[in-house]
């Protein structure tokens, strides 16, 4: 690998992190035309000449160590490696020729311990590792200030949700058997592969059954879980293996439920949490089969993703030729369910593989705990009269516009449709047919895509009803055309 100027010069300046800004004054003193120090010139202690330890300091520099070295490179995201082909010699040669760890251990005996701060003690500290590399060179574009900044940050997020602790937590029972995912086996590299099939995935379901919160903590248990899966696969196999990759099975992708508030702000709340808790951890992800509609969920969900995330992510369509010569350039066919490319299946033949991945499904209604049916304020309230309607005009002006629609009755049905105007002679024509809907039993949500630019007039009918009001709270919004394309 080759680096340009700029980048040694960023390498260089990015170890200045706080607690570590000895380890620049050091090499900055650095001798002209020797990197040595000369036994002549180290000044010793009575204890460190008996241990036979060589005192690492002169009296006019000061002490920095082989951890603050340690600590403020692979903060970077850099390795020893790295320094060497970055040719700064300083650096390279005052890092490989520090004492080692044992020896500054020996030394703390004799010589009063420096307080280590925050960002040390989370390298140092090899009993309460991080999940993740937390300052990488690529998310934090080389800024040592927001390295530190996300590393801290980090550390209380975890603090907050009692992450380090989570083993002892338990899934909620009614939730496991609707997760859809599971571990299909290893990378070529030796990096653990999840498949998701996120058709199985019923977000508003799993919202009446268990809170966000637990959502959150569950999300935290599951990438933990994996993480630590790696390590140990690194431990076999080196830090290539260190990373998860993932396959998002698309298929059957319905946006309709991901329009409901609850369920988009927990996937967005998902995005913030990886981005800022978990990044480095991904090596590849397939998101395959995925329809149409999934570019536009794709454009709202890809403005909270680092550049860095969205390269390590590649999309098919329903075109398995493509997709599984993809999957199998990193992952071997032994290692994969034979509906992926593989030839792993279960005992009775199931390709699918679904005695390792779990398919989820949808949530009976009959065990709903949660009540997440309450307005809020990004709803319009009406009370449609007995024996009236509502009827209200939105423009969709440009084409592949979607026009999305959300909302519930109270104690009753009512009936709902949308209608297409002419704008040459005023007539109307039915785009949704207008029908009865039991939406005081659940959150009618749904989207039309619109191939020309017109008007379409929304219409709630209580025409049919002599004896009651229907209120009604709703959200009808036209979003604008994406542009995201699919391989």
């Amino acid at each position: 690998m080759r680096y340009s100027g700029l980048q040694k010069i960023h390498a260089i300046s990015a170890l200045h992190i706080r607690g570590l800004d000895l380890f620049l004054e050091l090499t900055r003193q650095r001798p002209a035309k020797s990197h040595k120090i000369s036994p002549s010139k180290v000044s010793r202690s009575p204890a460190e000449t008996e241990g036979g330890l060589a005192a690492w300091k002169r009296p006019t520099r000061p002490r920095c160590t082989n951890a603050d070295a340690r600590a403020a490179i692979h903060v970077q995201g850099l390795c020893y490696a790295d320094c060497k082909q970055l040719r700064y010699s300083a650096v390279y040669k005052w890092i490989s020729s520090a004492p080692t760890c044992a020896q500054l251990r020996a030394r703390s005996c004799t010589r009063r311990r420096r307080s280590a701060s925050p960002v040390e003690h989370v390298f140092r500290d090899s009993a309460a590792p991080l999940p993740w590399r937390p300052v990488d060179n690529n998310s934090r574009k080389w800024n040592s200030t927001a390295a530190e900044k996300m590393l801290r940050d980090s550390i209380q997020w975890r603090k907050q949700w009692d992450a380090d602790n989570l083993d002892d937590w338990e899934v909620p029972e009614i939730i496991k058997p609707y997760l859809p995912y599971g571990l299909s086996g290893f990378d070529k590299d030796g990096a653990p592969v999840i498949i998701v099939p996120f058709v199985g995935m019923d977000m508003y379901g799993a919202l009446h059954v268990i809170t966000q919160k637990e959502f959150v903590k569950l999300m935290i248990k599951l990438l933990d879980g994996y993480l630590k899966l790696a390590r140990e696969q690194s431990k076999k196999h080196g830090q290539i293996a260190n990373q998860l990759t993932v396959i998002f099975d698309m298929e059957g992708f319905n946006l309709k439920q991901y329009l409901w508030k609850p369920a988009g702000e927990l996937v967005i709340t998902f995005i913030q949490m990886y981005e800022a808790n978990y990044p480095e951890i991904l090596k590849m992800c397939f998101l395959i089969n995925a329809p149409r509609v999934f570019a536009f969920a794709f454009t709202i969900i890809k403005k909270f993703m680092d550049d860095y995330t969205l390269s390590k992510i590649q999309i098919y369509k329903a075109e398995p030729i493509k997709w599984q010569a993809a999957i199998l350039k990193l992952i071997s066919k032994d290692q994969l369910p034979v509906h992926y490319g593989g030839t792993l299946t279960d005992p009775d033949g199931n390709p699918r593989y679904t005695s390792k991945i779990c398919q989820g499904g949808k949530i009976p209604k009959e065990i709903y705990t949660k009540n997440m049916d309450k307005p809020n304020e990004d709803y319009t309230t009406v009370v449609v009269r007995k024996g009236g309607k509502l009827e209200f005009d939105i423009s969709a002006p440009e084409v592949g516009s979607i026009l999305s629609w959300e909302f519930r009755s109270e104690g009753h049905d009512i009936k709902f449709g949308i209608l297409k105007k002419d704008e040459t002679n005023g007539t109307k024509t039915e785009v949704i047919p207008i029908r009865r809907v039991a939406s005081h039993q659940s959150d009618e949500i749904g989207l039309l895509t619109c191939e020309t630019p017109t008007i379409y007039s929304v219409v709630f009918d209580n025409t049919y009803s002599i004896l009651r009001n229907k209120k009604v709270h709703y959200s009808v919004r036209i979003l604008p055309p994406t542009m995201t394309s699919i391989m």
